[in-house]
């Protein structure tokens, strides 16, 4: 007799390294059809419903493993962000923490909507917003290299007003350039912390499109009464000042690296050249 071929589940592959929730069309459609085959039975979830005022716990024990992670994560980003080794953080443009992170999220999101889609699921959504926000907070802002100096922008902007007045004659003012930037030298970013700022940037991109997903589906998997109670915009705009504030920092690394140059073009009395 001919043996037929055995039907096999599709494989939802995880890849670290990318979004851990944009590759469950698939599964989710192969899901939907099980859950409907599934509902036709009046034995569905009889037992389930005895645990689910109950399920307090296991999102305790989530609470108390992520909090572990975090600390684990910290250390990691200590390392991977250091200014001896600032390439090895951005070898794929992210921290490798923060895929970890969505990766520990999509296992718990999935093994949460097994055992119910109610209320427990919106204490799943409120604690993966804790640890979003001290993710962005302690691993990435936290590690931005400070600059100091004074407000470079004000002081850019004068200096490029003098010159636009003042400038007439430069060829013979090289001297005197070189002689003021001497004296009016600045602090800038070395390369590593340069490689810091960008790694952040990366990371605080992957996590602000990975979190607007992770939304998107968790009101996928809960009861439609809760969809209004998911929200996670405050995560994202704390996402969104991350970035900011990277891009602040590169621009005035920039402006401070014009300014000396700048600045001393703008001492120089032009008109006796």
């Amino acid at each position: 007799e001919e043996q037929r071929p055995v039907k096999r589940k599709p494989i939802v592959n995880i890849n670290p390294s990318g979004n851990p929730f944009a590759d469950e069309q698939v599964g989710d459609a192969t899901a939907a059809k099980g859950a409907a085959e599934e509902n036709s039975s009046p034995f569905i979830n009889i037992i389930g419903t005895c645990f689910r005022p109950y399920l307090y716990i296991y999102i305790d024990s989530l609470d108390r493993n992520l909090y572990e992670l975090m600390e684990k994560f910290m250390t990691e980003s200590k390392r991977d962000l250091s200014n001896e080794q600032p390439v090895s953080a951005a070898v794929h443009g992210v921290l490798p923490s923060c895929a970890d992170l969505f990766v520990f999220y999509k296992k718990f999101l999935v093994q949460c909507n097994q055992l119910s889609n109610g209320p427990p699921m919106l204490s799943l959504s409120n604690t993966f917003e804790k640890y979003l926000r001290e993710y962005a907070i302690k691993i990435l802002q936290n590690n931005l290299p400070k600059l100091g100096g004074t407000n470079s922008s004000s002081s850019l902007s004068a200096s490029m007003t003098n010159i636009t007045r003042d400038l007439r004659d430069i060829s013979s003012a090289s001297s005197l350039i070189q002689n003021f930037l001497k004296e009016g030298e600045v602090a800038r970013f070395s390369k590593a912390e340069i490689a810091r700022i960008c790694c952040i940037l990366t990371t605080a991109e992957y996590c602000l499109e990975t979190t607007q997903q992770l939304e998107e589906k968790l009101k996928e998997k809960v009861e439609p009464s809760l969809v209004d109670k998911i929200n996670l915009s405050q995560e994202q705009d704390i996402f969104h000042s991350v970035i900011s504030n990277c891009i602040q920092l590169l621009v005035q690394d920039l402006e401070m690296a014009c300014e000396p140059a700048l600045s001393a073009m703008s001492k120089i009395q032009w008109q006796t050249k």
